[in-house]
């Protein structure tokens, strides 16, 4: 019943506000993104941004703005005053973060849309080139922060991953 905490995050640009001319199929979608708690409470957020000068912690997976939008990916303490972890993901042109779900292990899971065709992926991937105008995207980071696993999807159409969702084997 009393507030715990609040906070301001982002920078100079536009930050959890997609871009609806670098994407945007549906109605919505300029307003898409996810909140969620962890175990211990502490907010993680799946969004975009337009700022090139989006905090960023130590050891970012990707600590520099790729293109005319990112994703942006971060987790804060349960009293919003500790940025824990916070990255961009991009490639160079445009991507929009939507959803974020969590493992059993803490692994967090985020999915949106790209029209880059350097979008940034690392391991195997499922599918690694760009397939349509825009494609749909899931990524894996661990409980820290470190970029674990991504691939697109879609097919040659327009395609984007608005949610994501974890059965109880933790597959997505």
């Amino acid at each position: 019943t009393a507030l715990i905490g609040s906070t301001y995050i982002g920078g100079s640009g536009n930050d959890g506000l997609n871009n609806t001319s670098v994407l945007s199929n549906n109605y919505g979608d300029a307003f898409r993104g996810e909140v969620i708690l962890d175990a211990s409470g502490a907010p993680i957020v799946c969004t975009s941004t337009q700022s090139t000068n989006a905090p960023v912690t130590a050891g970012a997976a990707q600590p520099v703005f790729g293109g005319i939008q990112d994703a942006y990916f971060f987790r804060m303490d349960p009293t919003l005053s500790n940025l824990q972890w916070a990255t961009y993901h991009g490639g160079n042109w445009g991507e929009s973060g939507y959803g974020v779900q969590l493992d059993s292990n803490g692994e967090m899971f985020f999915s949106g849309g790209t029209n880059s065709d350097d979008f940034p992926l690392t391991g195997p991937s499922f599918i690694s080139a760009p397939l349509g105008s825009a494609d749909g995207f899931v990524v894996r980071y661990g409980t820290a922060g470190t970029f674990l696993s991504g691939t697109r999807l879609g097919t040659s159409a327009y395609d984007q991953c608005y949610f994501i969702q974890l059965n109880e084997a933790d597959e997505v």
